[in-house]
């Protein structure tokens, strides 16, 4: 028994869900399923693995200070480089950021760079 409350003392407790203001409402969203985020000009839309996405007001500057673990890849973009399968390189000088099964989720140059250096590419 005082085992089993060790373990529980140092084991992180799962994050809260994340609230996110939607047309229908507000949708609770588990933080460690988001894969991706994109700023049509309008709307945000957060896209999880294994769910559909969610479109939401929230700005991706407000996303991104509630979500720490999603890297702004672009002005547009926000990503989570544990769903990344590979990186493609752009004629632009940019990447393309592929998630396992979804899209390609566009890396400015600036980025790239960074991401080069960091990942060793």
């Amino acid at each position: 028994e005082r085992l089993r409350q060790a373990i529980d003392r140092v084991r992180p407790s799962p994050p809260a869900p994340l609230a996110l203001p939607t047309a229908r409402g507000v949708e609770l969203v588990a933080p460690d399923t988001v894969t991706h985020a994109s700023f049509d000009g309008l709307l945000v839309s957060i896209h999880r693995h294994g769910h559909e996405p969610v479109m939401s007001a929230m700005t991706l500057s407000e996303l991104h200070d509630r979500l720490p673990h999603l890297k702004r890849v672009h002005r547009r973009h926000l990503l989570c480089l544990r769903y990344v399968a590979r990186f493609e390189s752009t004629p632009s000088g940019g990447f393309e950021a592929h998630l396992g099964d979804g899209p390609a989720v566009p890396v400015s140059r600036a980025m790239a760079r960074r991401l080069r250096r960091q990942l060793l590419l």
